[in-house]
Order: C-alpha cells, then sequence, then structure tokens
C-alpha cells in the first residue's frame, strides 16, 4: 500500500515523506497519487498480447496477493524486516477503511506537490522514473492539459541513441560533472593553445548551468534552497547537488587565473553559502540536502534490490569534495571564514576510514574511488603526507596493485563491501590509485611508476583507452556508465603524476650535500 494520506501527516514526524531522500520521495510522491485514484489502463489488444506473452498462466489467474513478496534470490538485496511487513499489514487495513473525504484532501496535496516539482524542474524531473510516472498522473488528471505535453517535450531528455537502439539514461545527463572533471584534468595536464579554447568553452557551459534562484515556494515543497548551486546535469534539471558544486566551484577557481571563469565572486560566493548550508551535523555531506530522516527509516526499505534510498546520509565523496572546495575558496580568498567546516569535514573522513586503510565508495566502484576521495580530502583539510591516516590508505592501495602495475575492481565489490578483483586492470580505478599516491606524497614512488607505466602501456595510438566495465555506481547494485570517465582520469592521472615526479627530481637536484631532505 501506498497510502498519498502520508503527505498529510504532521511534519514533524520523523516518518513524513518529506524526511526521505528526495528521490525516494519523488518516486514515491506519484505513486501514492496513482494508488490512491486506482489508476488502471484500460486492456486493448496491444496489452492483452504482452500480458500472453509476458506471464507463464493466463493474467486473470496470476494470484497477486502471493506474487506481492516474490523476489529472485539475485535481486533481494534489501529483504523485507519484521517491521516493514507489519507496516504494510497496518497500511493494508488502513486502506480498507479509510475515508473518502481524507483521501481526496490527500490526492489534492500530492497533485500540487507533483506540480511544484514539475515546474521547478521544467518537467526534467529529478529522474527518470518519477517523470514518467508524473507524465502519466497528468494523463489521468488532465488527459488534454499542457502538462502531458510538458512532459513529452523533456523526455527526449532522458533518451539515448547507442549501438543497441535506444536506452534510457539514469539521469538527464551528466553534463556538469563531466565538465568540471574534465576542466581540472585539462588545467593539470598544462596550459596550451591546444587546450584553451576548450578551457574556454567549458568556462561558458560552468557560468550558464548554476542554478540562481530558489526553486519557486520551496518550503512548501520540501526543497532545499537552491540558489548558488550547480546540478548533476544542466541548470534546467533544477536539483543541485553538493559535489556537483563544489567540482564546478574547483573548476571555475582552476580557470580563474587563465582568465577563463565566467562565474563572477558575488556568484562564487552563493556556491560556498550553498555547499556551506548543507552540511551535516556529523560533520560531512550529504547530496541533495542535510540529513532529514533518522537512519532506522532504512529498516524500512522496500525497494528489495538497492540500499540506501530511505534517507541521505553524508557520504564520503560529496563531503571530500565540499572540503576541497572550500579549501580552494580560502587559498583564493584567505580571509574566508570557512575554516570551522573543513576541520568537522575531516574528521568526519577520519571516522570513515577502514580499519584497513581504505575509504568505501558510495557513487563509484568502489574502494578506489572511495580512497582517492578519501585521500585527497584529507590532504585539502591540511594533512601532512606522514598523516597516518595517509599512510594507512598508501598501504591499502600498494596491497591490491596487481602484478602488471595496474588496479582494478568488480561492481561486486559495492555489493560485497569488500574488494572484489577484477580479470584485468582498470585504467580509470588505476587512475585513481595513482591520483591518490600522488596526492598522498608517493609520486616517485615504485607503485605510482608501475601505475603510470601501465597506463602509458594501455592507451592506444589515438589516445584512448579500451572500453571497460562500469566504474560508476549508486545503491550499491545499479551500476553506471559514465562514458568521458575513460577520457578524463588517465589524462588527469598521468599529468599530476608527471608534475610531481618532476618537481621532486628539480629538489633533488637542488639539495646540497648535508642540506636537509626535501619534505614530501
Amino acid at each position: 500500500p501506498v497510502p498519498p494520506e502520508l503527505w498529510l501527516l504532521p511534519r514533524g514526524l520523523p516518518f513524513h515523506p518529506s524526511r526521505l531522500w528526495c528521490h525516494c520521495r519523488m518516486v514515491y510522491l506519484p505513486m501514492g497519487w496513482l494508488y490512491g485514484r486506482r489508476v488502471r489502463a484500460p486492456e486493448t489488444p496491444l496489452l492483452a498480447e504482452l500480458r500472453r506473452e509476458l506471464y507463464p498462466q493466463p493474467y486473470a489467474d496470476v494470484d497477486w496477493k502471493a506474487a506481492r513478496g516474490r523476489v529472485a534470490g539475485t535481486d533481494a538485496y534489501s529483504p523485507h524486516g519484521l517491521g516493514l511487513r507489519a507496516v504494510h499489514r497496518v497500511l493494508g487495513v488502513y486502506e480498507r477503511f479509510h475515508s473518502k473525504r481524507l483521501r481526496e484532501r490527500a490526492l489534492e496535496e500530492s497533485l500540487a506537490l507533483i506540480r511544484g516539482e514539475d515546474e521547478a524542474t521544467h518537467f526534467v524531473c529529478i529522474g527518470p522514473i518519477n517523470k514518467v510516472l508524473d507524465m502519466v498522473v497528468w494523463h489521468v488528471a488532465r488527459p488534454d492539459g499542457p502538462e502531458v505535453r510538458a512532459h513529452l517535450e523533456r523526455l527526449p531528455d532522458y533518451l539515448q541513441q547507442t549501438r543497441r537502439g535506444i536506452t534510457v539514461n539514469g539521469y538527464n545527463s551528466s553534463q556538469l560533472w563531466d565538465t568540471a572533471f574534465a576542466v581540472q584534468a585539462l588545467v593539470a595536464s598544462g596550459e596550451s593553445p591546444w587546450a584553451r579554447d576548450t578551457l574556454a568553452r567549458a568556462g561558458r557551459f560552468l557560468e550558464a548551468q548554476q542554478v540562481l534562484e530558489d526553486s519557486p515556494d520551496a518550503a512548501r515543497h520540501h526543497r532545499h534552497p537552491s540558489r548558488g548551486g550547480w546540478p548533476f546535469s544542466t541548470r534546467a534539471h533544477g536539483w543541485p547537488i553538493s559535489d556537483c558544486t563544489a567540482e564546478a566551484l574547483k573548476a571555475c577557481l582552476l580557470l580563474e587565473p587563465l582568465g577563463l571563469n565566467r562565474v563572477p565572486r558575488e556568484r562564487l560566493a552563493q556556491a560556498v553559502a550553498f555547499i556551506l548550508s548543507l552540511q551535516n551535523r556529523d560533520g560531512g555531506w550529504a547530496t541533495y540536502e542535510q540529513q532529514r530522516g533518522p537512519r532506522w527509516l532504512e529498516r524500512f526499505n522496500p525497494s528489495d534490490v538497492f540500499a540506501g534510498i530511505m534517507v541521505d546520509p553524508s557520504y564520503v565523496e560529496c563531503t571530500s569534495a565540499c572540503i576541497q572546495a572550500l579549501a580552494a575558496w580560502r587559498e583564493a580568498f584567505t580571509d574566508a571564514p570557512v575554516g570551522h567546516a573543513i576541520a568537522r569535514g575531516a574528521d568526519f573522513l577520519r571516522r570513515q576510514q577502514r580499519p584497513d586503510g581504505g575509504w568505501e565508495g558510495s557513487w563509484g566502484v568502489c574502494f578506489s574511488y572511495g580512497t582517492w576521495f578519501g585521500v585527497t580530502g584529507l590532504v585539502a583539510s591540511g594533512a601532512g603526507t606522514g598523516d597516518p591516516a595517509l599512510r594507512k590508505a598508501v598501504t591499502f592501495l600498494k596491497a591490491h596493485q596487481r602484478e602488471d602495475g595496474a588496479w582494478s575492481e568488480t561492481l561486486q565489490a559495492c555489493r560485497e563491501r569488500r574488494w572484489v578483483e577484477g580479470r584485468t586492470g582498470h585504467a580509470v580505478m588505476t587512475s585513481w590509485a595513482v591520483l591518490s599516491l600522488v596526492a598522498a606524497g608517493e609520486a616517485n614512488a615504485e607503485a605510482t611508476r608501475r601505475g603510470v607505466a601501465w597506463l602509458r602501456s594501455t592507451q592506444d595510438a589515438e589516445g584512448q583507452w579500451p572500453p571497460e566495465p562500469l566504474a560508476g555506481v549508486f545503491s550499491r547494485t545499479c551500476g553506471i556508465h559514465y562514458d568521458a570517465y575513460l577520457r578524463i582520469f588517465p589524462l588527469w592521472a598521468l599529468s599530476l603524476a608527471e608534475r610531481q615526479a618532476k618537481d621532486f627530481k628539480a629538489r633533488e637536484g637542488s639539495a646540497t650535500p648535508g642540506s636537509p631532505p626535501c619534505p614530501g
């Protein structure tokens, strides 16, 4: 049961839907409306044909009550506990005796919130699932209204033409995310004529995608203030994120001395304020909002196949990115009052480090990704190369280096929450490991040199690396294909490793007998 009346509960309750992670609540919002209206599609010849094809028995004979809890063993990642089953029974009883007047109020409230989501995101919506559900809602509520047409116009934002046919993206793109990383990689490679035009165009794109206003009637629609942030994709999406804002801010600050940053200081300061507004009590950063709901809500995860979808807790990656951005801001403007936030974030990162020295990633596969953010976050906060946490991280990475010099993890590592070795080396994960070692002061270490040698040996004549398994993930089980990662991270890793190695040799050459050793 997904009763829409949940939205009429007092907001102060820990299980009010507004306390759920925004992706979760934005999916269950239209589901509740469709459930409350008991929406059904009329059976057509095409629908009847599909039912005959999909089901091993006549559709009318399916025991839906028995089938409701039947999940394939391969998909049962988050089994339903006793508490969730009890809640389902209580809601099932409520559904038999609910007030029709209260139901109508709940449907009106749900429809108003759906309209708020659609308008704030220009009908792109936060993701493809709630977009399609919202579109169906309006098809039922106002079949000839402008909302359905507006949804259909933005539906191609999620469609991707591939060699396998048309696929649906998990987001309306990763343009901002990829661009911010690409800028950092190109700047690390050294300014040259061939890169300047690309960086200038990227600077214009970053300027155009910053969110300049809060979503309309934000408090009414349970939205965190948006002004100053950057989204994962484009400004039209309307949902800025902590680490996307941080990476975009870092990119703008790198473009500033090149004369290519187009975002004025006032708007950069708004980005800093947005980042600071998202810091959680534990010192870390979540994704779109501060953590609203208690951790125990995860026990009521009904998804079967995902983990960590009920609340928006602090993440290693988001925290590290925000620390790095605030540190870069403080370097540019030394009087910036961000030191306390950075220190709290660093404390969070230290608490999240595993006993073996690694960090678990939540948005990439898995420990090579999380450890890159853990290391770079601590370094940005001021940790020296002799810091015990960094030394443990270096030991962790060296222990997982392959004989050929590469690093490799599979998506299964996210499911099992332990390092699961891949069959061959992966350029993206090797790059993350090299970037981590360089940041930790290991640019001239044997492990780093072997990783760099492997990256060079596997690069083809056109400068590319062969296709690899998925490197992105969310909710521990769903892999994400980032097409740009193979073009960004190897360049970034090779550039920084080469620069740091040259600096190391220069310091060694300038040292005279009897002089103290160079730091790092």
